[in-house]
């Protein structure tokens, strides 16, 4: 598109004469016209009219830049600095340009329902008429054009599932998107106002992504629930849980279509519940067992058992904002029983074992009560780790019992601090 020189008044003039916007422009863009008045400032119309004049001495300017329309009021009444505001071609969705008398009155109305209004002299009339008609009708052109390029890319992306790719172009296609809302501070879309044509493609597409990248956590979650991998499909079906989710939320935001998205929530919160349940089930197994076990050596072995599986599940469910605080608080709970059963079950083997040291050293001497002892030494060992980690416990108590059993017995290894 090839445009004049900036002018006053229609007539082009040097480029290089000096313009109040220079210091706003960016460093490649171009000053193409510049209008002012000296009485009347800019006025926006909404609810109410809000007019913005210059003061004693002041201008109110409107600059045509090859990119955007720019308003500037100098030392405007009731302001404390410049009043300043722009709004991209793409984003005005008409132009009027009425003579009223000696005068013209110039009005642009911004996609967001805005109308600016701003009154130069008649001179300025028709070659910023042309200029306007001609800029406004190619920027919404070339924009959608680049986001229908953008839309057929995504789709590519999608069939092929290259969600790096994908994200990639999306964002550039929602930045391009979200131009036209950025460029007025404050002007929010009703939120029943749906997105229409490409807008709603890509809206479209980028909610697609996240509900065809929850299928395929989905569908690895249902395979290892049915193994008995209950830490991985849970993992999995969180994982699609989050897909779904901010699927779902992209489309009640820009008011598309939600369904899927919220078919998927609920077959991924079914999958992870399973899983949780099925490894908390195991985990009580576990422990049951421990108190049917025949042996000291099997209920700890037992023990152990659940205590690491009960680890898995608060691992788990940490941060997982979609249980119940009941769900969680039972879960801990359960962990915390095995915990203390556990640190119970190692102090009462370390004793028996401890007592079996002191009969081998009575009866058979120090080499025969080596092994004992040392037994006993792993038990407290693991006793201190416990009760240091969780409650309850008493780590000094412990601690004391080791490093006596150590110093009678001559063992290997020493209690370790807190």
């Amino acid at each position: 598109m090839q445009l004049e020189p900036f002018a006053r008044g229609g007539a082009p003039i040097d480029e290089s004469t000096e313009s109040p916007l220079e210091v706003y422009l960016k460093a490649d863009e171009r000053l193409c016209h510049l209008l002012w008045n000296t009485q009347t400032g800019v006025e926006r119309h909404g609810e109410q009219r809000r007019p913005v004049h210059p003061g004693e001495g002041g201008t109110a300017y409107m600059g045509l830049t090859d990119r955007r329309i720019f308003v500037l009021v100098a030392d405007p009444v009731g302001h404390d600095h410049d009043f300043v505001t722009s709004y991209r071609y793409a984003n005005i969705d008409g132009v009027t340009v009425a003579a009223t008398g000696r005068t013209v009155l110039f009005e642009f109305e911004t996609g967001h329902g805005q109308r600016w209004s701003f009154t130069a002299a008649e001179s300025d009339a028709e070659p910023v008429r042309a200029f306007l008609s001609l800029v406004c009708r190619e920027a919404a052109t070339a924009d959608r054009a680049l986001l229908r390029s953008h839309c057929v890319a995504l789709s590519d992306h999608l069939a092929a599932g290259e969600w790096a790719a994908f994200d990639e172009r999306a964002t550039a296609a929602l930045e391009l998107l979200d131009q036209r809302n950025s460029e007025i501070a404050g002007q929010r879309r009703s939120a029943t106002d749906g997105p229409a044509g490409l807008s709603a493609d890509l809206h479209c597409l980028v909610r697609d992504r996240y509900v065809l990248a929850g299928r395929e956590h989905l569908a690895s979650a249902r395979p290892r629930l049915d193994a008995g991998d209950l830490e991985l499909s849970y993992r999995r079906a969180r994982t699609a849980y989050d897909n779904f989710e901010r699927a779902f939320e992209r489309a009640e935001r820009v008011g598309v279509a939600s369904k899927t998205a919220m078919v998927g929530l609920t077959m991924a919160d079914d999958i992870a519940d399973t899983s949780l349940g099925r490894l908390l089930a195991t985990g009580r197994k576990h422990h049951a067992a421990a108190s049917d076990s025949d042996t000291l050596d099997e209920r700890i072995a037992a023990l152990e058992t659940a205590f690491d599986i009960y680890g898995t599940a608060e691992a788990l469910i940490t941060g997982d904002e979609t249980l119940s605080d009941s769900a969680s608080a039972r879960t801990k709970d359960a962990s915390a029983a095995v915990t203390e059963s556990l640190l119970q079950s190692r102090l009462d083997a370390a004793v028996k074992h401890r007592q079996a040291a002191d009969w081998e050293r009575t009866v058979r001497g120090d080499e025969a009560a080596r092994e004992p002892a040392e037994t006993a030494r792993g038990h407290l060992e693991r006793a201190l780790e416990l009760a240091t980690s969780y409650s309850p416990g008493d780590p000094a108590e412990i601690r004391a019992r080791l490093d006596a059993l150590r110093s009678a017995f001559d063992t290997t290894g020493a209690a370790r601090d807190a």
